[in-house]
């Protein structure tokens, strides 16, 4: 994203704005109560996930024998469980930021898990276990899916907690519309920070900027920047004012400073200096000063690599398994209505180049022109196959050709359009840096039911923090939660 609560610091010029203590990331030596009990619950769940591997492991197929006494395995099952919760917070688990649809979190426990797992082959000759390979596969598994659930669950939780509004920092956005929104949604996934944004100061004049802040804050008060005062303030109870972009000048600043300190309000700083608009920017402490960079999208081999085994892997297996089911949507779509079986249509790829994407053709013939997306199964573009075929996502597995030829990729942008691609805004273009993907974050949010490029932070959230761990997450996101369509 543009803007987060990571990248909320206090400004050096006015030290006696007393930050909360819960702003911050925190060691794992120095816990909030919040991230304590969620490391109580990460150990518990391990040594759940962990003994009961060793059970099934005995009572399955696999013949596994222990040959260890109750007291060795318990103390082997502590032993991963106190390193895998190590290994999270090294991944980044307890960070009191949230992240965009839990997927960091998800991408940090894959991280996690796979390092614990090198102590599988010693724990098992610990405790006498013939075959170690199908022990710490089932482990990995168990793990792995114990502690997803888990964190859901947790983080469910929170905000259940939050919406009793209690031991809450009330927090008031200050800044233009780009910038607010993405500040916005960074406090409101994360409930361990403790801060509520509750009222925004912003320029939400037109549409879509308006339909944002309905859809990411509706609970939220906006106003207009002329309404930011001390009594405004008061009345709205708030005990933090976090500045979203850069002021126009620097009496302008003063007066927000002045009216909220008046008001009895910390302030903090979301604006990342220097950088335009919604440009991300790298950053990282020295003696006590932020120094800042723009981020760009540098080539990753051994990344790239890894990602284009795992896709000619993944979309082999994908196509060998779904076989049956595409050929009876072929069918389907025959029956239904007259045209072509596949919609073919030209989309932009990698650097602005174009390629011919492969759908089941779910909209009727003579409307499958180059048109914006439908919003809604009602459309009546849409033929009754296509319907089912668009809510199942039945229709994109063609794309998995797409993968197999090298214009597309499993995890990625949604490829756009020609003529949507034109008007693009130099941020914008920015998404065209890596290959397009059948899912992605976007796609398994629910503002996909809305214009890609009025999302910009899905694919500028990814395309800062890509990796092998978080495309699984996606994957696994995609196949568990949010399997859903227009």
């Amino acid at each position: 994203m543009a803007t987060s609560t990571t990248a909320i610091s206090q400004n050096a010029g006015y030290p006696s704005s007393k930050v909360p203590a819960a702003v911050g990331n925190h060691a794992i030596l120095r816990l909030s109560r919040i991230q304590l009990v969620e490391v109580c619950l990460d150990v518990l769940t391990a040594l759940c996930a962990i003994e009961l591997s060793f059970y099934l492991a005995q009572l399955s197929m696999l013949h596994l024998q222990l040959h260890a006494s109750q007291m060795r395995l318990h103390a082997a099952a502590l032993v991963v469980s106190a390193v895998l919760v190590v290994l999270l917070d090294r991944a980044g688990a307890y960070r009191i930021g949230g992240s965009l649809l839990g997927l960091r979190e998800t991408a940090c426990i894959l991280n996690a898990v796979f390092y614990a797992s090198m102590m599988f082959a010693p724990c098992a000759l610990f405790l006498g276990v013939r075959s170690t390979f199908e022990f710490g596969g089932l482990t990995i598994v168990l793990l792995s899916l114990f502690l997803i659930i888990q964190k859901q669950a947790y983080c469910a939780l929170l905000f259940y907690i939050r919406s009793r509004r209690a031991g809450l920092y009330r927090a008031a956005v200050y800044g233009h519309a780009e910038n607010a929104i993405p500040v916005l949604d960074a406090l409101l996934r994360s409930p361990k920070s403790r801060l509520l944004p509750t009222v925004c100061f912003s320029d939400a004049h037109s549409p879509d900027y308006a339909r944002a802040f309905e859809r990411n804050a509706a609970h939220v008060n906006i106003y207009s920047p002329e309404r930011f005062n001390e009594e405004t303030l008061r009345s709205e109870g708030v005990n933090l004012v976090v500045i979203a972009s850069p002021m126009a000048s620097s009496a302008q600043l003063k007066y927000v400073i002045d009216q909220s300190k008046r008001a009895g309000a910390t302030i903090l700083f979301g604006a990342e200096p220097h950088s335009p608009g919604s440009v991300q920017v790298d950053y990282f402490e020295l003696d006590g000063r932020l120094l800042y960079g723009i981020h760009t999208a540098n080539k990753r081999t051994l990344y790239d690599a890894l990602k284009r085994a795992l896709d000619i892997s993944a979309s082999s297996l994908l196509l060998v398994i779904t076989g049956i089911p595409m050929l009876l949507a072929a069918a389907a779509i025959m029956l239904d209505t007259r045209g072509p079986v596949l919609f073919r249509q030209t989309r932009i790829g990698t650097h602005g180049k174009p390629f011919t994407i492969l759908k089941f053709r779910s909209m009727h013939t003579e409307m499958c022109g180059y048109k914006t997306s439908p919003l809604d199964s009602a459309d009546p573009r849409i033929t009754r196959v296509g319907r089912w075929l668009r809510k199942s996502s039945i229709d994109e597995l063609p794309q998995l050709l797409n993968i197999l030829r090298g214009d597309m990729t499993l995890v990625g942008p949604r490829p756009e359009m020609p003529f949507i691609v034109a008007t693009y805004s130099e941020i914008q273009m920015r998404r065209l840096a890596i290959k397009p993907g059948l899912t992605g974050i976007w796609q398994i949010s629910e503002d996909r039911r809305y214009p890609i490029h009025e999302n910009m932070h899905y694919d500028l959230y990814y395309l800062k923090y890509r990796s092998i761990s978080l495309d699984i997450a996606i994957m696994l996101h995609t196949a568990l939660f949010a399997v859903r369509g227009v």
